[in-house]
């Protein structure tokens, strides 16, 4: 079988070749699209996976982002119609699943985030299936037309966070100490349900500013790396003492060592949570998933207004982390969503 995987997120980038592994493994093929956008094609290269990297992110305006999806969807048509793939697996990605739709082909949808109402309308209907975390009510992504449902206790993250082992190159590239950095990631604002749910976020700016300078105050002699999303953010916070990576880095690592994180989004914060780091996400809303680590006491936490945030953020930053082996069993009750995707397959006849 030749599974088609579309990963336009550095997330995604991950969990699909991790994903893909496994089916490797079992003698089925693989092929990669993404898009120009953020870190993932930086991602895709670092872990040595093959893609086509077709069209780039629209912005935060609307009819970009539709002009650009159309040019994505007759691209990928192109591809796809000559790759003949068996199955799309896709994080409902409105092009891929068009394009698969359009030629015949069954769709596979991870997702966690059913408050992207945009993406989900485009893509659960027309999806066999649907994986995601026992956290999430499969009633929330029900509204929009998907009809099966393969939840499992677990979080998309836990998939590589498991195997996780620690390069201490990555610290020495950045000249970086142990203990002695903070990580801070910025905000989606530029994506379709941000702007939805939270006009009166700037959609080019981003709070950081703030955390920056008021962390230098309070520990002048710790660093910061930063990780901007999109080339607004960046302009912005490159004029900062802070270290922003230029390429692909192994970022488990950096947050394996760092004293905390802050970030607006999700991923990172399950993914620092996980690797025992205090870590506080200032997402407007409580993340189903991320409360699900939450109550199995990995330290994450929830604050929406940024200045409060950056209280806590000073306060957590000097708690131990998780002693290493009590992190390891909290992580081997953690299942991933491999399962769930088997249990897809089988009813989808593969």
């Amino acid at each position: 079988m030749k599974i088609w995987y579309e990963a336009l997120t550095g997330k995604q980038s991950l969990l699909f070749h991790h994903i893909a592994l496994y089916y490797e493994k079992l003698n089925h093929t693989s092929i990669f699209t993404t898009r120009n956008n953020d870190y993932t094609e930086l991602n895709l290269l670092k872990l040595k996976r093959k893609f086509h990297s077709i069209g780039k992110y629209g912005g935060s305006n609307l009819i970009n982002k539709l002009i650009e999806g159309t040019n994505r969807i007759q691209n990928l048509a192109n591809l796809i119609d000559k790759e003949k793939p068996d199955l799309l697996i896709s994080f409902s990605s409105p092009d891929a699943v068009r394009t698969a739709y359009g030629l015949g082909i069954p769709v596979l949808l991870i997702n966690d985030t059913p408050h992207a109402e945009a993406v989900a309308r485009l893509t659960l209907s027309l999806s066999k299936g649907l994986i995601h975390s026992s956290s999430i009510k499969s009633e929330k992504f029900g509204k929009f037309g998907v009809t099966k449902f393969y939840p499992y206790n677990g979080v998309d993250e836990s998939l590589w966070i498991r195997n996780f082992e620690y390069n201490s190159d990555t610290l020495t590239e950045l000249n970086l100490k142990p203990n002695q950095f903070i990580v801070l990631r910025t905000e989606e604002s530029q994506s379709a349900y941000y702007q939805k749910l939270f006009p009166k976020i700037s959609e080019n700016g981003t709070y950081l500013e703030y955390i920056i300078q008021q962390y230098h105050k309070h520990h002048p002699n710790d660093k910061i790396v930063v990780f901007p999303r999109y080339p607004e953010q960046y302009k912005i916070l490159n004029n900062y003492d802070v270290i922003i990576p230029s390429q692909s880095v192994d970022t488990l690592s950096l947050l394996y060592k760092a004293k905390g994180l802050m970030t607006g989004g999700g991923t990172m914060a399950r993914e620092s949570a996980m690797l025992g780091t205090p870590t506080i996400y200032t997402f407007p809303m409580k993340l189903a998933v991320s409360e699900y680590l939450s109550k199995l006491n990995f330290p994450i936490y929830h604050e929406p207004n940024y200045k409060d945030a950056f209280s806590l953020f000073l306060k957590i930053i000097e708690n131990p982390k998780i002693e290493e082996q009590i992190r390891q069993q909290k992580l081997n009750n953690i299942e991933t969503p491999v399962n769930a995707i088997n249990k897809a397959l089988s009813d989808l006849g593969f």
